[in-house]
């Protein structure tokens, strides 16, 4: 987006206030679920993981889940 290269993105509330200050980026639409427009995620481990916080996660390796998006 900076570069002009796509039209718009699906992102979440850090690269938005990122892209807010560095080049003006503005927010179109928000999801809302539940009759709210709060953002909520969540860090998964496997049940007989020894990783307790975030710390322990610092250099492990990291998977992304996207949420499905329904325009209407």
């Amino acid at each position: 987006m900076k570069k002009g290269e796509i039209d718009f993105a699906f992102t979440c509330s850090g690269p938005y206030v990122e892209g807010n200050k560095e080049f003006g980026l503005k927010i179109l639409a928000a999801p809302e679920a539940y009759g709210r427009n709060t953002y909520n995620s969540y860090i998964i481990v496997p049940a007989n993981s020894s990783y307790e916080n975030m710390t322990d996660l610092r250099g492990r390796r990291f998977a992304f889940n996207r949420s499905v998006i329904e325009f209407r």
